[in-house]
């Protein structure tokens, strides 16, 4: 249950916000170099944007998707850590405890 938890941070360290795309991957270079298309760039920007922001959130919901589950199964492990802490051993020593000693 333990090795389960670390498996679920560490894929959630392994998803990075930074090997996204920038949002200069949505613009289209053949307007970018145009100087009157100053309008359609402020356009493409703002979609870019968007797209970038919807990436990212995807992105972070699988990521808090991993956490989530990593956070579950640690509690699960801890609590039976405490619970198998607190059993009964069950030693023979401590069942032959009451009994009267054989006679010599």
């Amino acid at each position: 249950m333990l090795g389960v938890a670390v498996f679920a941070y560490l894929r959630a360290v392994y998803v990075r916000e930074g090997a996204l795309p920038s949002p200069g991957l949505y613009l289209s270079a053949g307007i970018v170099w145009e100087p009157w298309n100053e309008g359609r760039i402020a356009t493409l920007l703002a979609g870019a944007w968007k797209d970038y922001g919807l990436e990212l959130e995807v992105a972070n919901e699988y990521k808090a998707r991993y956490v989530r589950t990593g956070n579950v199964w640690l509690v699960v492990a801890l609590v039976s850590i405490v619970v198998l802490g607190f059993l009964p051993s069950g030693s023979k020593s401590d069942t032959n405890a009451g009994a009267s000693p054989a006679p010599t």
